[in-house]
């Protein structure tokens, strides 16, 4: 015998069982109980044991009767415990606000998530504090067009709150085409531009082309990769210095089997090859 299951639910679904014996693991198993509450709650306890029958991992949830807020305590390895509280708030004009919180095991927290909604969900900001000092080092918020097209907006502040860093998002609704711009050092500037455009030709095969621009409008660096039909011909070409040729390509060839080759070139500005290497991976074989 290789492996073996076993699963119990109860009739009002509220407990579940599972049991599974592996070869290299041997027996193990994880309980799911469900307890509803006399004020409407519900407690969900999560716990996964060892073969030997020793905890392995618990998860105890605890949902108040109107959904808005929620109680997670993770205990992952049984060396530290987390628990994480969720608090939901839905406001008169439709929109809604989430705030998520980690505590360690004496209650200092550790890190804060804020999440505000607006009422036709096209406009999510959120609000971090990764490392529980009770100020927001970063801010990230979307804004989702009517097209389906979104701008995403990333700020990192230091201590002080002062502008670290930022970065911009803008993609279409299509998800083809991508802009990113990089302020570097907070003052305002974008300092680099990244457009990455996707063009889906006639035959099937696509053509991604990634160009990055410094603030003067000179380029950084560029590639171009060309994918078949099928997708067993991946084509690259890079630009990594912004000198204007391609100084690196490479091609690679998927087989039927599913083994492939890679040959890559760095090349001289004439277009003269420095160097080849060619790497050969063999099919994965299944075992049944």
């Amino acid at each position: 015998m290789i492996s073996q299951y076993a699963e119990t639910i109860s009739a009002n679904h509220l407990s579940e069982s599972k049991q599974w014996t592996t070869t290299s693991a041997g027996n193990q198993s994880s309980t799911d109980v469900t307890v509803l509450n006399a004020d409407g709650s519900r407690t969900e306890t999560q716990t996964a044991y060892a073969a030997n029958g020793s905890v392995m991992s618990q998860f105890v949830t605890t949902v108040s009767a109107n959904g808005l807020s929620e109680t997670i305590q993770k205990n992952m390895n049984l060396s530290q415990a987390i628990t994480e509280t969720i608090t939901k708030s839905v406001n008169a004009d439709g929109s809604s606000a989430q705030t998520v919180k980690d505590f360690n095991t004496s209650g200092t927290l550790l890190d804060l998530a804020v999440t505000a909604t607006s009422a036709d969900g096209r406009t999510v900001t959120i609000q971090r504090d990764a490392s529980g000092t009770g100020v927001f080092n970063q801010v990230e918020t979307t804004v989702t067009a009517v097209d389906g097209s979104s701008v995403s907006t990333i700020t990192d502040y230091g201590p002080s709150g002062a502008e670290i860093d930022q970065t911009i998002v803008s993609k279409s609704a299509d998800g083809l085409t991508t802009t990113t711009q990089w302020d570097f050092t907070g003052n305002g500037n974008i300092d680099r531009t990244e457009s990455d455009v996707t063009v889906v030709n006639l035959d099937g095969s696509k053509t991604e082309t990634i160009v990055e621009t410094n603030a003067d409008g000179a380029l950084h660096q560029k590639a171009v990769v060309t994918t078949s039909a099928d997708g067993r011909a991946v084509t690259l070409q890079e630009d990594t210095t912004g000198a204007g040729f391609y100084n690196h390509t490479e091609t690679t060839t998927i087989n039927a089997d599913g083994s492939s080759v890679t040959v890559a070139q760095d090349l001289a500005s004439g277009g003269s090859v420095i160097d080849q290497s060619t790497t050969t991976v063999a099919a994965c074989l299944s075992r049944r």
